[in-house]
């Protein structure tokens, strides 16, 4: 790969990482929400719904965040082959 390829995916990394990390902040704020309202409703009146309540509206924002997680280390895993093949040769 040339240089200049190599300077994209470098650079595609890079908006990559700082994507997921805002991505993975908003989606973790969400959970924390859901954590906090679930112990809310809990205090008030302990319910099994309040318990399902947490897992349907957590479920996206783990799923989100197992899926970003994923993008950003096949993206790592692709930059740091690339630049092992272009130091070998």
């Amino acid at each position: 790969m040339n240089e200049q390829g190599f300077n994209s995916v470098r650079t595609l990394c890079t908006r990559m990482f700082y994507l997921n990390l805002l991505l993975f902040l908003i989606a973790l704020s969400g959970l924390l929400f859901v954590v906090i309202q679930t112990i809310r409703e809990n205090a008030r009146s302990p319910h099994e719904q309040s318990f399902i309540f947490s897992l349907i509206a957590g479920s996206p924002c783990l799923l989100f965040l197992a899926a970003n997680s994923y993008a950003f280390f096949k993206c790592k895993t692709h930059w740091q082959t690339q630049k092992t093949s272009r130091r070998l040769g």
